[in-house]
């Protein structure tokens, strides 16, 4: 529907030909759905937010479960929110350094509506959403990863510390 309001303000101002392809403009809605629908159905936690005000503009539903905010609630935040304070100036220097290729912003520390804390993986890029410069963002929650290789590295220093005993 966007892209048809758009299309019409274009033409009642001037800036398109009437008649501009309805075709065109019915294979742009239908890929426009496709991806509406990857990116609302991803299993992972994705968000679009405004890079000016960096607040969320849209958010999918693995978002909503993993995180515990309504839509409506994300849509009230800004990303700053859900950040660890320790991080923002990772989400500072990473917006700084914004270009318009793909890219893996940051390991960070996220905060969920219950409290809870988690080791998130971010990956993003740069679009344009509805006219607004914006960033689309992916999120890997690895908590367990990360505890995982901590207790890994905890049980290698104790069995490092058992055999070097051994020859004391």
């Amino acid at each position: 529907q966007y892209l048809k309001d758009k299309l019409a303000a274009e033409v009642a101002n001037g800036t398109k030909a009437p008649g501009t392809s309805v075709a065109k403009l019915d294979k742009l809605e239908e890929s426009e759905e496709r991806y509406r629908l990857i990116f609302e159905n991803n299993p992972n936690p994705m968000w679009i937010y405004d890079l000016e005000t960096l607040i969320f503009l849209d958010v999918n539903r693995a978002a909503i479960t993993h995180y515990g905010s309504t839509r409506e609630e994300f849509l009230n935040m800004t990303f700053k929110e859900i950040i660890q304070e320790d991080d923002i100036s990772k989400l500072n220097d990473d917006i700084q350094s914004i270009d318009d290729n793909y890219q893996t912003t940051c390991s960070c520390m996220h905060k969920k509506k219950d409290g809870g804390i988690i080791h998130a993986q971010v990956a993003a890029h740069r679009i344009t959403y509805k006219g607004i410069p914006a960033k689309h963002v992916m999120v890997s929650d690895v908590s367990e990863l990360v505890k995982s290789h901590k207790l890994l590295s905890q049980k290698e220093q104790e069995f490092r510390e058992i055999f070097n005993s051994g020859f004391d």
